[in-house]
C-alpha cells in the first residue's frame, strides 16, 4: 500500500546500512507479512546485516519459513555460514548481482574477490536447495562486449533446473556508464557482440538500447573518470577491458 511505501522510504533515509532497522521497524514488517507473502530483501550483501537475520528468525518462531517465498539480492563478496543455514530453512529466489568474470568483475565491482564470489555461488547452489538462483548483471559500457563470459560461466554452475540468467537490468546511472554513450565505432561493434550472445531472447533489448542517441559528452566523461579511478586504485581498465581501446582513446 501507500502508507507501506511512504513508511519504508522514511525508513531508508540516513540509515546505517550494517543495522539498518530498529526492533520496532522489525516489528512493523513482521506485522505486514502473512502466511504465503513474498519477502524481498534488497542488496548488496543482506546476509550481513544483523536485522535480516533476525526477521528471519522471527520467521522461523512463526513457522512462517515453509510458507513465504524470499526474495534477495546479493553481490556473494562474502559468505556468512550462519545466514546460509537460516535460509536452507526457506523457498525463495536468490538474485545474484555479478557483472563479470575474472579481474574483469574484480575491476567493476572494485574490492571483490572473483575467486571468492565464484566459490561463493557455488556454495549456495549446493546449500539452499530450495533456492533458485538468478544471475543478473547490468550491462554496461563496463562489461557489454564481455556479456558471453556470464552466460558460460552460468553455464559451468551445472544446475539448469535451478539457476538461470536475466540481462533485463540497464545502467543508467552514472551516464557516462551508459550503453548508449559508447562512441558510433564502438556501438556498431557492441552491436555484433551483443548478437553473439547464446542467450537470443535478449539481443533485441540491448540493441535497442545501443541504437539510443548518443551524448557527446559521455565518452570524455567515461575516459577521465576511469583514467581518475585508475590513479585511486593502482588498476588499468584499459588492460582488463581492451574491446574499449580504440583510436580516440
Amino acid at each position: 500500500t501507500l502508507d507501506h511505501y511512504i513508511r519504508s522510504m522514511s525508513i531508508v533515509e540516513g540509515l546505517n546500512l550494517t543495522t539498518p532497522y530498529s526492533t520496532e521497524d522489525i516489528d512493523y514488517f513482521i506485522s505486514n507479512i502473512k502466511p504465503h507473502s513474498r519477502v524481498y530483501f534488497t542488496g548488496g550483501e543482506p546476509g550481513l546485516v544483523k536485522p535480516v537475520s533476525d526477521i528471519l528468525d522471527r520467521l522461523i518462531d512463526m513457522g512462517y519459513n515453509t510458507t513465504v517465498s524470499l526474495d534477495f539480492n546479493s553481490n556473494f563478496q562474502a559468505l556468512n555460514q550462519k545466514w546460509f543455514d537460516k535460509l536452507k530453512l526457506f523457498k525463495g529466489t536468490m538474485l545474484a548481482s555479478v557483472d563479470a568474470v575474472g579481474a574483469r568483475a574484480e575491476l567493476i565491482r572494485y574490492g571483490c574477490k572473483w575467486e571468492s564470489v565464484d566459490r561463493n555461488v557455488r556454495s549456495f547452489i549446493d546449500q539452499c536447495t530450495n533456492f533458485n538462483l538468478v544471475v543478473s548483471p547490468t550491462p554496461s559500457i563496463l562489461n557489454i562486449f564481455y556479456l558471453n563470459e556470464i552466460v558460460d560461466w552460468t553455464k559451468d554452475l551445472k544446475n539448469e533446473n535451478r539457476v538461470s540468467l536475466t540481462f533485463q537490468n540497464r545502467l543508467s546511472i552514472p551516464g557516462y556508464l551508459d550503453l548508449k554513450n559508447l562512441p558510433e565505432e564502438l556501438k556498431s561493434k557492441a552491436t555484433q557482440r551483443v548478437n553473439e550472445i547464446t542467450m537470443g531472447h535478449y539481443r533485441q533489448d540491448l540493441a535497442k538500447h545501443l541504437a539510443q542517441p548518443t551524448d557527446i559528452s559521455g565518452w570524455p566523461n567515461f575516459i577521465f573518470n576511469m583514467d581518475k579511478l585508475d590513479k585511486i586504485r593502482g588498476t588499468n581498465w584499459r588492460e582488463v577491458l581492451p574491446d574499449l581501446n580504440f583510436n580516440n582513446n
